[in-house]
């Protein structure tokens, strides 16, 4: 049975259903989970030159410790959350400049030895998905271990 799962999630309403269904699946078992986070620092990004050579202000490191905060506080509530006896929950924040969030992911599963990946999709399609993307698309497409999708899309995402 899987022992060690990475469960990739934000800060979004959509992660509470992904943790329902790990919580629901590890129940039982004598698993490590770890809940890891990733955040895109070049969204802080104020100008041009700042996105080509990680120049850091003031005022963009002040949002990326309130980011940071958010983020700890979050994952110390879903920590609680999955709560189960048998299962031991260790939480990630990792940080990257640009790139694909898919491969940070799968940066950290190999480097945290995971043998399950647990995350959501939204089950975009069409322009949705072109303009949107896909973490999860990245993941499965490179992803060396087996993944389960949990499909967190609402019927009024398209109404």
């Amino acid at each position: 049975m899987y022992q060690r799962i990475l469960v990739p999630i934000d800060t979004s309403t959509t992660s509470h259903v992904v943790l329902e269904e790990v919580k629901r699946m590890v129940n039982g078992l004598h698993a490590k989970v770890c809940l890891v986070t990733v955040i895109d620092t070049s969204q802080f990004a104020t100008s041009p030159d700042e996105l080509f050579h990680e120049l850091q202000l003031k005022e963009d490191q002040r949002l990326r410790d309130e980011r940071r905060e958010i983020i700890w506080r979050f994952l110390e509530d879903c920590v609680s959350d999955l709560r189960v006896p048998g299962i031991e929950v260790e939480t990630k924040l990792v940080e990257k400049f640009g790139g694909k969030i898919s491969n940070a992911i799968l940066d950290e599963a190999t480097h945290w030895g995971a043998d399950l990946l647990i995350m959501g999709t939204h089950g975009r399609e069409g322009l949705s998905h072109a303009l949107m993307g896909s973490v999860a698309e990245g993941v499965i497409r490179h992803a060396q271990i087996p993944v389960l999708l949990v499909n967190v899309a609402s019927d009024d995402e398209y109404g």
